[in-house]
């Protein structure tokens, strides 16, 4: 198994930015790997999507067109009710075995509430983390990452050496773009075509999402 990513989220929609951040990864690693990204059925720190699942999954397949080592797993919204990430990672984690490396890809924002998550002294068990920041965010802390049982790794580009257990940072200077942002120039009817790839912004407009 090469490196997997799993990039939860609810994808409402996916944007250009949710792009970068998943290419950016794959750039600072220097070597194969894939990246899984897994729409929630029910977010439990967030209300509810605004698009069905049906319409976020038809959106990421869209934009995800062309790019071999991004994909789309509906695990959650198959499985129903609140998506809790600890459940995804044991799935996974069961799937696959021990001996691959599972990475988890959170915001600097969730990293700072990840106390509140459902299971969160468990993650460590079954995958990295990967820690990355918007723009105008606070800088990180990597000394809080063993409250959680992982171990800061400084060198992002060491993960394929373990397999579960570390956390890695990573600053983003260019992702300004957010699924609100999106929503709002959807409802105001403006030009997205810097937001969301072209096929998504299409799609959109033909549903009639966010108006």
């Amino acid at each position: 198994m090469i490196d997997t990513f799993i990039f939860g989220g609810t994808f409402d929609p996916v944007h250009c930015g949710h792009m970068i951040l998943a290419e950016s990864i794959l750039g600072v690693l220097e070597k194969d790997a894939q990246i899984v990204f897994v729409p929630n059925k029910e977010p439990p720190h967030r209300r509810l999507p605004l698009a069905s699942a049906r319409e976020r999954i038809d959106m990421l397949n869209l934009a995800l067109q062309g790019r071999p080592n991004f994909c789309v797993d509906d695990i959650e919204v198959k499985k129903g009710g609140v998506s809790y990430s600890i459940q995804t990672l044991m799935s996974y984690r069961k799937m696959y075995g021990p001996s691959f490396s599972l990475n988890f890809i959170v915001g600097l924002d969730a990293w700072q509430s990840f106390s509140g998550w459902h299971q969160s002294d468990q993650i460590a068990r079954h995958s990295n983390l990967i820690v990355y920041s918007r723009p105008g965010q606070y800088t990180f802390d990597g000394s809080s990452s063993r409250a959680f049982g992982f171990q800061f790794k400084e060198k992002i580009t060491e993960l394929s050496d373990f397999n579960r257990g570390c956390l890695f940072y990573l600053s983003l200077k260019s992702l300004r773009i957010s699924s609100s942002a999106v929503r709002l120039a959807a409802r105001r009817r403006k030009d997205l075509s810097s937001m969301v790839n072209s096929d998504v912004a299409e799609y959109i407009a033909r549903h009639r999402l966010y108006s």
